[in-house]
């Protein structure tokens, strides 16, 4: 207890943090102090009985878990899209996204349905469509809380379902320049040729560039030397990739060969997939007038 003969004949100032000034009278500092007290008991008592109805609705520490009503229907979702809108989503037509869905579906199905329904509270299972088609709108560039929210899953999930799918795709698909088959390089440079105007534009089979993936910096137990990987001008950890489209953008080769502290020009040197060049008959080059 305070001795509040301490406070007789002067003045009292902050006493117990209420910001009580100018009070001369012990018995007015009692009583003070004690409405303090029973405000503060009153607003601990409030706030037991708001954390307890609060357990009522939460099952963890992240706070009430959300249910959907009902399930995400691949169906519906498909019938509010266009033909337009569904490639502008998912950067493929309806029939190039069940092509790829055809390939990697074995890779990607559950392999037991019964324990996925028990993962998903006793609910269907997620289809192999939807896993297809939220990790396309991820690598579009959708973020994670608007996707989970759009297919109904959880934000895990997500993460683990890109991840099974885009493994599916790299052990599927395999993207070769057709560098030895000059009929397939004489399609290509006809592709590029028709594209500009009369055709004048000549010879070119690939549209190539480089570019940097951000990523954390690399511990010394997973590369030898960790800073040939950080790149100054960006100020950033990265790794290099070289990549070369066709005509209508569709790549046709990639490759990770180097740290990204080399130059795109050392590197592209390396990672040719032959170290000659197939001959290719194109035409003869035309006059230029400048």
């Amino acid at each position: 207890m305070v001795a509040w003969s301490g406070l007789a004949g002067s003045d009292a100032y902050d006493v117990l943090g209420m910001g009580i000034g100018c009070i001369d009278n012990a018995e007015e500092v009692a009583a003070a102090a004690g409405a303090h007290r029973r405000r503060v008991i009153n607003a601990a008592c409030c706030a037991a009985e708001a954390i307890a109805e609060g357990n009522k609705q939460r099952s963890g520490p992240q706070g009430p878990k959300h249910k959907d009503g009902a399930p995400f229907s691949w169906a519906e979702h498909c019938a509010r899209l266009t033909e337009k809108d569904f490639k502008r989503r998912y950067r493929l037509t309806h029939a190039a996204f069940y092509k790829l869905l055809g390939w990697i579906e074995p890779k990607v199905k559950v392999k037991s349905e019964k324990q996925a329904r028990n993962g998903r509270g006793g609910g269907e299972p997620v289809g192999n469509e939807v896993k297809l088609a939220l990790t396309l709108r991820f690598l579009a560039g959708g973020a994670v809380e608007d996707i989970r929210l759009i297919y109904h899953v959880d934000r895990s999930y997500v993460y683990t379902c890109i991840w099974k799918v885009i493994d599916a795709i790299n052990n599927t698909l395999r993207v070769e320049f057709p560098i030895d088959n000059v009929e397939e390089l004489k399609v290509l440079e006809r592709e590029f040729r028709s594209r500009s105007k009369d055709g004048v534009w000549e010879g070119q089979v690939g549209a190539l560039d480089g570019v940097h993936f951000p990523m954390r910096a690399p511990g010394n137990h997973e590369v030898p030397n960790p800073m040939r990987y950080y790149v100054a001008r960006k100020d950033e950890y990265a790794l290099l990739c070289m990549a070369m489209c066709d005509a209508d953008r569709r790549f046709t080769v990639y490759r990770t060969p180097s740290v990204a502290t080399r130059s795109e020009s050392w590197t592209l040197a390396r990672c040719s997939p032959r170290a000659h060049r197939a001959r290719l008959t194109c035409p003869p080059p035309r006059p230029s007038v400048l």
